[in-house]
């Protein structure tokens, strides 16, 4: 008779405790800013208001807005994401599908393209962009996924909200 152990798996994402902010985002939209800001205030040395209201300053300040609403609208968009995955755990309606990853082709350092990977009949395409939510760490990032490493996926449509590796 045969009989297995089950299988001990780490967790190496989860929705629940991870970060919703996308920092690149935020960093480079304020180093934006501030420069765009310092372009207003040495270009025309604020003479009053007069300065806000010359028609061509107007593209700088849409480009000041830009650098505002922009990161503002990813770190929206990715805790939107972040929390319908939250509820979906808590609401027992996210799936899990355990098995070995196959058929994994890893993304490119240099390239937003997808890293992807099956479990049985299910797979899953994420890429290093946290503003779509859920996992997003390929394995040119330092991320945990490879060819017939064992896992256990909590997922909501294609969105990793949890994600265990087991010892291979």
């Amino acid at each position: 008779m045969i009989v297995s152990t089950p299988m001990h798996y780490t967790t190496v994402y989860d929705v629940e405790t991870a970060n919703s902010c996308v920092w690149p985002a935020i960093t480079f939209g304020a180093a934006f800013f501030l420069t765009l800001l310092g372009l207003l205030l040495v270009s025309g040395r604020i003479p009053a208001l007069k300065a806000f209201v010359e028609p061509r300053r107007l593209p700088l300040y849409a480009l000041l807005a830009f650098a505002v609403i922009g990161p503002a609208l990813l770190n929206a968009n990715a805790y939107y994401a972040n929390g319908m995955l939250r509820t979906a755990i808590r609401d027992r309606t996210a799936h899990i599908v355990e098995g070995r990853a196959e058929r994994f082709e890893a993304g490119p350092y240099w390239d937003y393209a997808d890293e992807s990977f099956c479990v049985q009949q299910h797979c899953f395409w994420y890429r290093n962009d946290a503003s779509k939510g859920g996992f997003n760490r390929t394995a040119s990032h330092g991320g945990p996924i490879r060819e017939n490493l064992p896992v256990r996926v909590t997922y909501v449509a294609n969105r990793i909200a949890r994600l265990e590796v087991g010892a291979p």
